[in-house]
């Protein structure tokens, strides 16, 4: 999901309006379940970048290990040889890995963004029950 996109829906769904706040409350589990949902698919393509990043790990170990198929070193030549202690060192700098990492760091940047709103939206009925308060308190009550 576009992290954009997102963002613009979680600040149009956090808008209360004051003047339907029975609806409001009313409307409150719907979006919690939205972005329930919202964030289990996001887990789940996390978990595959997870997994991605996991594979890709051990064929860039394998890679500077020397224990590659030959095809491998044929396509892109591996120039020095690495000792066992760099490889580490050898796959944080390697292109492709870095760029995958990337794309779990910004997935995990999202995660956390609707597991933020989510807390957000748990507290909606607090909010809303406030506003009531406040109105009820300006038309002469309690």
């Amino acid at each position: 999901m576009n992290i954009k996109t997102l963002q613009q829906m979680m600040a149009n769904d956090a808008n209360i309006d004051e003047t339907e706040l029975s609806h409001e409350s009313l409307r409150t589990p719907s979006l919690y379940t939205k972005y329930a949902n919202i964030r289990y698919d996001l887990e789940m393509q996390l978990a595959e970048l997870y997994e991605e990043q996991n594979k890709t790990k051990l064929r860039l170990s394998d890679y500077y290990l020397g224990k590659a198929d030959d095809e491998v070193y044929k396509e892109k030549p591996k120039k020095i040889k690495v000792l066992k202690t760099d490889v580490d060192t050898y796959i944080k700098g390697d292109d492709e890995y870095n760029q995958l990492y990337k794309r779990v760091r910004q997935a995990e940047a999202i995660l956390k963004q609707v597991e933020d709103f989510l807390k957000q939206i748990s507290s909606r009925g607090f909010y809303i029950k406030n506003a009531i308060d406040y109105q009820k308190f300006q038309n002469g009550g309690y």
